[in-house]
């Protein structure tokens, strides 16, 4: 997908039996095939992802990859700041964070928005909010970038400036400096998100359900043909206005996490303008179509004699395993006659064939 544009420009299915029924490897085979269809077309100079590892250390090995600059989704990592913050406020010791959380999660999208690619600049930004929940917006280096408070911000008693030896101080202290999270500052200096991804993704369940099993074809066609069609015709929705109206339509959602009420956009309907000439062209395909109703179908694009199948063993005659399952159990209600096991090996053979 374009990070700009929000364009689906490739997709790729991947197969578990591709990577050894191993799910973990699914993603960085599935980015790697991507990436190479991508490359032929277009120069791509950086790459989007979450905080995946393998894929973090792909990026970070592979020569031929060397050129392109990683970011990571921000929305990703302020989720895991809140979660932090969440756990923390739990404790009575540090129940004085809890009004102060969402403050600083949303202080951390602003920093990754302000620094605009200078990673120094983020960690400057981002470490101001120690002074900020402190009550300091001045200090020797630096000063805090909002607006003079005013007196209602001042006497605002929801948010109590959080003392300097306090334990909250020192647990959000050890949150805000801690070494592994400034070293990877560099990966969100950019403010890049998957957010459009992720709508995506929720457009192919639509049409390819999780609890439905497809054909390759059948799923490659509701992913290509379908969910990515979908999602491109609609992409550039704008924000919903009531015709009786000039305000924009929200929706108003309830964050338990958080305690807190937050709004979202409420996007124009879909129109689905693509299905009438789909359906146009599947019709006039077929009045063209000179080929007898009898003609065998095309010849499916999934080679499976590449792949290997599901079970890496191959499957033993069923009456065996019923002999074992009967001395196992040592059931003579599960017993079954030489007739239906000589009819069931029989359909075993034919399967193998």
């Amino acid at each position: 997908m374009d990070c700009e544009s929000h364009k689906v420009i490739d997709v790729q299915i991947v197969d578990k039996r591709d990577v050894d029924l191993k799910s973990m490897r699914m993603e960085k085979l599935g980015l790697q095939r991507g990436m190479t269809s991508v490359r032929l077309r277009i120069n791509v100079v950086e790459l989007v992802t979450d905080a995946s590892t393998s894929v973090k250390a792909m990026m970070a090995r592979d020569a031929e990859y060397k050129e392109i600059f990683h970011s990571l989704d921000v929305w990703h990592k302020a989720k895991k700041l809140a979660k932090a913050l969440s756990e923390a406020s739990k404790k009575k010791e540090l129940a004085e964070l809890r009004p102060w959380k969402r403050s600083i999660v949303n202080h951390f999208w602003w920093s990754c928005e302000q620094a605009q690619g200078d990673v120094q600049k983020l960690k400057a930004i981002w470490i101001g909010v120690l002074y900020h929940v402190s009550g300091e917006h001045t200090w020797a280096t630096s000063r805090c970038h909002h607006s003079d408070l005013t007196e209602a911000d001042i006497n605002d008693t929801a948010k109590t400036p959080l003392g300097v030896d306090s334990q909250a101080m020192k647990f959000l202290r050890k949150i805000v400096l801690d070494a592994k999270w400034m070293r990877s500052m560099a990966y969100y200096a950019r403010s890049r998100h998957t957010g459009a991804l992720e709508n995506y993704h929720s457009v192919i369940l639509k049409y390819a359900p999780k609890r439905t099993a497809f054909g390759f074809d059948a799923f490659k066609a509701r992913c290509l043909l379908f969910a990515a069609l979908d999602h491109y015709v609609h992409v550039d929705r704008q924000h919903a206005q009531p015709k009786t109206s000039s305000e924009r339509r929200f929706h108003r959602k309830y964050n338990k996490n958080s305690q807190q009420w937050t709004v979202t956009k409420v996007k124009q309907h879909k129109t689905y303008p693509h299905i009438s000439q789909l359906m146009h062209r599947v019709l006039l395909r077929k009045v063209k179509d000179t080929g007898s109703v009898l003609q065998k179908p095309l010849k499916s694009s999934f080679a499976q004699s590449t792949i290997a199948p599901v079970a890496p063993v191959a499957p033993p005659g069923t009456s065996s395993l019923v002999e074992q399952q009967r001395s196992r159990t040592g059931n003579s209600n599960s017993t079954v006659n030489a007739h239906t096991t000589r009819e069931i090996d029989e359909i075993d053979d034919v399967d193998a064939r």
